[in-house]
């Protein structure tokens, strides 16, 4: 590292020291079950170790007396084992009990059969029966205990460890050798304890990934069904709207075609028109919410005519108060995106603006040259949107109610295409507060003047005024009427 002036060869004794330490077992990872299972079993060795302790001795011919001080201790320590397991939640006491029972045990063993070296492999055993805890407290104890007993042994007591002459008068190159295959057989035993509990770590994280991965794809089906039901009420409420007046004012002309005048016939034409293109435009969102936006590279699209065009069109079926829509689109500038995509952009956020406003106010459609980039906002005036809900209103099928009494209509999916468009064509869509009134803000690809009919530079700019929509009536025209274009800007 930048810095570490340590010499080249004290860095990587320190880095493998480093990867040694981060190679050990973690120890204590046993699940309460797992643990108190193994516990039990290793309760029961130590009880089991009663009548071979019994047996050793009598074997090599040993008083009873002495027989009974190796067994007694053992008797005791295994019911205290007993004891504790019953009434204790923690590990540290019951496993030290039975480390000290079985190390005990190895005592024992050494001493009945005379310091016999198959007596001294039972420290092997003692070792491998401790690891089963998994635990460094319990298996640390162990190992000190060992050790320490084979130093105590070879100094104050050799000719009871080791049964040979030669080695009780030279105890301790025995000793050294004992405890050096002690060591090793530690090593061993944790080394394969670090591989069982690195087995045991990446089966438990994949069964957890499982596990999660399941609960996501119940949640996922959850929400799938919720919003079907809501996608269900939604569509069902706003075609059964439009569905409704074309039905009427088809019945009408039906029934009462030979009774109708011109203006009569005309007015329920232009009502079912307009309430299919209402429908258009719904399929149209719906299209383009679940399938993928073919882009055209190399399109360009005269941003005023589609703008005069949509504010016209959005005009005849928007369920809009009296208000005026202004246009500011210069003639000039050219969209980097198909006319269809462009429309739908400003088919909705015109629609949502619409839908918003204040009634008897004014609806802005401007858009202007940045760099390379076309800049169109559409403005209305009406209630703010809170911060929590600026990224959500451009999710899919966001309706605040979606009840059959609802203030506003729709799908809840104009935003969404909106943002679902521009995205496609490298662009962005935000919104934000400015006073009274709310900005949405679409950044287009510019493109150069394509071979598209440009707009004549003395086409007027439209404002709308529109009306208030009315109930349907075979003699009166439904919806927001258009009542005259004169330039503004």
């Amino acid at each position: 590292r930048a810095g570490d002036r340590r010499p080249r060869g004290a860095r990587g004794v320190t880095t493998g020291v480093r990867h040694a330490l981060a190679a050990l077992p973690r120890g204590g990872e046993l699940d309460t079950a797992a643990w108190r299972r193994r516990h039990i079993l290793l309760v029961a060795t130590l009880v089991a170790h009663l009548p071979i302790l019994v047996a050793v001795g009598l074997l090599g011919g040993r008083p009873a007396g002495r027989i009974a001080a190796d067994v007694v201790p053992v008797v005791v320590i295994a019911g205290v084992a007993a004891l504790l397991m019953g009434r204790t939640k923690g590990r540290t006491a019951p496993s030290t009990v039975v480390v000290l029972g079985l190390v005990w045990c190895s005592a024992a063993l050494i001493d009945l059969s005379g310091g016999s070296a198959e007596a001294r492999l039972h420290f092997f055993v003692l070792l491998a029966l401790v690891a089963m805890y998994e635990d460094w407290r319990p298996f640390a104890l162990a190992v000190a205990l060992v050790v320490g007993g084979h130093v105590l042994g070879a100094a104050f007591a050799p000719e009871v460890l080791y049964a040979s002459r030669r080695a009780a008068s030279n105890p301790w190159p025995w000793t050294a050798l004992h405890i050096s295959f002690v060591l090793l057989s530690a090593g061993a035993f944790v080394a394969y304890w670090g591989l069982h509990e690195r087995e045991q770590r990446r089966a438990r994280e994949y069964w957890e990934q499982l596990y999660e991965g399941e609960r996501a794809v119940v949640a996922q089906l959850r929400q799938a069904e919720q919003l079907k039901d809501e996608l269900v009420a939604i569509v069902s409420h706003e075609f059964r709207t439009p569905l409704t007046a074309i039905l009427g004012f088809a019945s009408t002309l039906r029934a009462r075609i030979d009774d109708l005048d011109r203006v009569q016939a005309l007015t329920c034409a232009r009502a079912i028109e307009r309430q299919t293109k209402r429908l258009s435009a719904i399929v149209s969102n719906l299209l383009a919410a679940n399938g993928d936006i073919e882009v055209d590279p190399g399109a360009g699209t005269d941003v005023h005519a589609v703008a005069t065009e949509v504010v016209a069109q959005v005009a005849e079926y928007a369920p809009a108060a009296p208000r005026l829509i202004h246009v500011d689109v210069p003639t000039s500038l050219w969209a980097g995106m198909s006319a269809p995509s462009l429309r739908l952009v400003l088919v909705n956020l015109v629609d949502n603006a619409l839908k918003f406003a204040v009634p008897h106010t004014a609806i802005k459609v401007r858009a202007r040259a940045r760099d390379d980039t076309i800049v169109l906002e559409v403005e209305n005036r009406g209630g703010p949107i809170v911060d929590a809900d600026r990224e959500r209103i451009f999710e899919a099928f966001v309706q605040g109610d979606s009840s059959d009494s609802r203030r506003y209509g729709g799908l809840g999916l104009g935003l969404h295409v909106v943002e679902k468009v521009t995205a496609a064509y490298g662009g962005t869509v935000t919104v934000r507060n400015v006073d009274d009134r709310v900005v949405f803000t679409a950044v287009l690809p510019a493109a150069l003047r394509s071979a598209a009919s440009p707009a004549r530079a003395d086409e007027p700019t439209p404002v709308l005024p529109m009306s208030e929509p009315r109930a349907e009536s075979p003699s009166r025209a439904e919806g927001v009427q258009v009542r005259g274009l004169r330039r503004g800007q």
